[in-house]
């Protein structure tokens, strides 16, 4: 007794991928630690854009459901542009 126990939550994330960032985003509290492993050069894994010489290639979904509004919910709050 008389020593008190140090409690830090952490919480490990794999694979960078809409919906474990959402999930970040969401678990996100004051002091809490965050690990995102990724494999890949990038996050975002199947939603990203390449550069091929002057154009621009989107891959991933080219429609977005009503059903996916979480995807605008999660750009509000993360400041993305």
């Amino acid at each position: 007794m008389g020593k008190e126990l140090m409690v830090s939550e952490s919480i490990t994330f794999i694979r960078a991928g809409t919906a474990r960032l959402t999930a970040a985003c969401r678990f996100l509290k004051p002091g809490m630690e965050q690990t995102v492993l990724e494999t890949s050069k990038r996050f975002g894994v199947r939603m990203t854009t390449d550069k091929r010489g002057d154009y621009l290639i989107d891959r991933g979904a080219s429609f977005q459901l009503d059903g996916y509004s979480v995807i605008g919910r999660l750009v509000r709050v993360s400041d993305f542009d």
